[in-house]
């Protein structure tokens, strides 16, 4: 093995030249006629495996000699399209050009070969081979030849596709759907894959495929037959939602080709528009009219049940804490005599996953770290709907080690005297998340007063199962410290730059300090003077130097105001 490795990309180069000087040149007898010049082929490998990938013209040239016919073999300078292989064809007496392009995807290969005829008069025509790695680039020159050849012997290229009985679709618009293309070599697998494609975009009644022998290979023909072209739109049962409404929802319009994929995703929107209005076992189906089998008008029929409301809100699962109390944090909640006042007891799907978020949120936050909530179930009844919360409560944990680590500008106590966690901890309270996450923003914010506008601050959770006990471990990294490049200020066409330069604690040059920056939002507010402000930290290419982009939008007053700022 090691012998081999040391060969390299010029010994196997050279194997592959002697390989194909030793292949037989006592195949079967090519078409009469029949000289291909083959050219390079486009390589798009690694540039290691480019001189391997090279040596296919010179394989495919041999292969082509194995089946039979002249090859010959030329490089012209530039690069190669249909035309210039016409003219190279005709200049070296070849009745086709053979050319393409070589990959690499990983370790696959794939060889896309375009045999092009003299002639104007014949399409050039496609062949494909695969190998599995450049190792293997031999076989799969001796395959495409094999394809080449069984091309001009047999004429089974594919010279034209037409469409017959298509009246409202285009027929470039058809031919597109299938993958079958002028050029390609006949597969009957490809085509029936084609007439499968066509009938599942849901446009035909009928799709049959005709082959016809012609002069260079063969014609495929689809024969089609359309759904009829929908004339009007009409909604018939509706009273609840406006019939406008209904039809604004819809894809299919009058005029197009009636589409039963199209049409049941139309009818699931229709549903859901009920749904939203409280309507929930809405049935919608549709049926045509038709005096012509080529046109007709689409009604949707809607059968509207009555509104349905919220009837119970169920938490199951709930044993450690108040079920009311939890209850509480929902916005779900069942009907009620003053529901027409407040809106409550209308189920709001959306709603649903931040009310599963909420409990987990409660939970979390009462030390039950493990809660697990799962996804709400609907159910609708006659008497209204039932929603149903299902939790695993987990069990319960107090703090325990409250520590810091990565990059710390003061001692642990120093730190500890800022965060609440570690009272909690001193108190023997339990695991409180919303403290954790109060802490991180605390820690964040006092390293930005550091001019480390970019500290992030992250937490590493431990649970001790014998005791019950989560310690907490609190992460910094500081980034790098910033300074203010530039102020930049934008929106204001009334209020002149001076005065927010003059409200902006952050100047051209100053150290970076979160604590300056709110200060600055605070006394541009307090102006008046706009409808909305927005500071905002840009990055520079410099990682030391931030700017800070001031937007505005001065308010429409009429009339000019007087303001004070004070530091």
């Amino acid at each position: 093995m090691r012998g081999l490795k040391t060969t390299g990309r010029a010994g196997f180069l050279a194997i592959l030249a002697l390989v194909a000087l030793t292949l037989p040149s006592f195949a079967q007898s090519g078409p009469s006629g029949t000289k291909i010049l083959v050219l390079p082929f486009k390589i798009n490998t690694a540039g290691d495996q480019k001189g391997l990938a090279a040596s296919l013209p010179e394989l495919l040239a041999e292969a082509l000699r194995s089946e039979g016919m002249t090859a010959a073999l030329e490089k012209p300078s530039g690069p190669v399209d249909d035309q210039t292989a016409r003219r190279l064809a005709a200049s070296a007496k070849a009745s086709h050009a053979l050319y393409g392009s070589v990959s690499q995807i990983g370790q696959d290969i794939s060889i896309d070969g375009r045999l092009v005829p003299v002639s104007e008069a014949g399409p050039p025509l496609s062949v494909f081979a695969q190998a599995k790695d450049l190792m293997h680039l031999q076989p799969a020159a001796k395959e495409l030849a094999g394809k080449a050849r069984g091309l001009l012997v047999s004429g089974d290229a594919i010279v034209d596709v037409d469409v017959e009985g298509n009246q409202i679709l285009d027929k470039d618009v058809i031919i597109l759907k299938a993958k079958t293309q002028v050029g390609q070599p006949y597969d009957p697998k490809a085509v029936n894959d084609d007439l499968k494609r066509l009938y599942e975009t849901g446009y035909f009644d009928d799709v049959q495929i005709r082959l016809e022998n012609v002069a260079g290979g063969k014609k495929l023909v689809f024969v089609v037959k359309e759904k009829p072209r929908i004339q009007a739109v009409g909604v018939v049962g509706s009273s609840e939602i406006d019939q406008d409404k209904i039809l604004e929802t819809m894809s299919i319009k009058a005029g197009s080709v009636l589409n039963l994929k199209v049409l049941a995703d139309d009818l699931e929107k229709i549903r859901e528009l009920y749904r939203k209005e409280g309507f929930y076992k809405t049935e919608v189906s549709y049926e045509l009219e038709q005096t012509d089998p080529r046109v007709a008008r689409l009604n949707i029929v809607i059968k509207e049940p009555k509104k349905l409301y919220i009837h119970e809100v169920k938490i199951e699962g709930v044993s450690q804490v108040d079920a009311d109390e939890l209850r509480d944090e929902l916005s779900t909640s069942e009907r009620r005599f003053w529901s027409w006042v407040t809106g409550s007891g209308v189920l709001k799907e959306e709603m649903l996953e931040r009310d599963a978020a909420a409990i987990e949120n409660f939970y979390a936050n009462r030390g039950y770290v493990d809660i697990k909530v799962g996804q709400p179930d609907v159910e609708y009844g006659d008497q209204g709907i039932t929603v149903v919360f299902r939790v695993d409560e987990g069990d319960r944990y107090k703090v325990g080690k409250v520590a810091f680590t990565g990059d710390l500008l003061m001692e642990d106590d120093a730190l500890m005297a800022v965060i609440k966690l570690d009272q909690t901890a001193e108190e023997g309270a339990y695991f409180d998340r919303s403290v954790v996450r109060d802490d991180l923003n605390i820690l964040t914010e006092m390293y930005a007063d550091f001019g480390f506008a970019f500290a992030q601050a992250d937490v590493d959770l431990n649970k001790n199962d014998a005791d019950k006990t989560i310690d907490v471990t609190y992460v910094i990294n500081k980034g790098r410290r910033v300074f203010v490049r530039r102020v930049l200020i934008e929106g204001n066409e009334k209020t002149r730059d001076n005065v927010i330069r003059r409200e902006m604690r952050l100047a051209d040059g100053d150290l970076f300090s979160g604590t300056r920056l709110r200060r600055s939002n605070e006394r541009l507010d307090r102006l008046d003077y706009f409808e909305k402000i927005d500071i905002e930290t840009v990055p520079t290419e410099n990682p030391t130097e931030v700017d800070i982009k001031v937007k505005v939008k001065d308010k429409n007053t009429g009339a000019i105001s007087v303001g004070a700022g004070y530091s």
